[in-house]
């Protein structure tokens, strides 16, 4: 048996200014986190296969899960992120100026809404992964994974089924004249 070592002068990798992120050591913690928060936000985000209208039951879920985590603290947010939401919540308000401008109201009142929601649906994210970290990830991961995989499936399942109809020459459903 033979190992190979690679040893690096220290030299070639000096640099004249000091660094400016130091990585630390992150203790891992091997606690289970059993949370019903993170189930239900499982089940809010896997709704998201179930979205065949606006608002989506997902979409009110979220919503729901987002303010409940606010008052009952099971979201967390770093000091951090004050900046990006001080930032996030002026590109909300010159959205909102925006409006005063606009030809067809409906239809910007519906991008201001649906900007609204995916600001709520950013901080939703960033609340879980920074409570929950691993956990919140792989919860949120694995829901996002389910809904994508289940619209495939329904996906390839349709394609397959126009090919084979076509294949073999049967009509389809708007073929027929009554």
């Amino acid at each position: 048996m033979s190992s190979i070592s690679i040893t690096a002068d220290q030299e070639s990798f000096a640099t004249r200014e000091p660094a400016c992120f130091v990585a630390e050591r992150r203790i891992w913690t091997h606690k289970k986190v059993r949370s019903p928060f993170l189930i239900f936000v499982w089940i809010a985000v896997a709704m998201g296969a179930l979205a065949m209208f606006e608002p989506s039951p997902s979409d009110i879920a979220i919503t729901l899960l987002l303010f409940v985590g606010f008052f009952a603290g099971t979201l967390r947010w770093d000091k951090q992120l004050t900046l990006p939401l001080i930032l996030l919540a002026l590109f909300v308000l010159a959205n909102l100026a925006s409006l005063c401008y606009a030809i067809e109201i409906e239809d910007s009142a519906t991008f201001l809404m649906v900007t609204m929601f995916m600001v709520l649906l950013w901080m939703f994210v960033l609340g879980v992964i920074t409570k929950y970290e691993e956990k919140g990830l792989q919860s949120l991961m694995l829901a996002f994974s389910f809904v994508i995989s289940t619209w495939c499936h329904l996906a390839s399942g349709y394609f397959i089924t126009i090919a084979l109809k076509a294949s073999l020459k049967i009509p389809m459903s708007s073929d027929h004249t009554w």
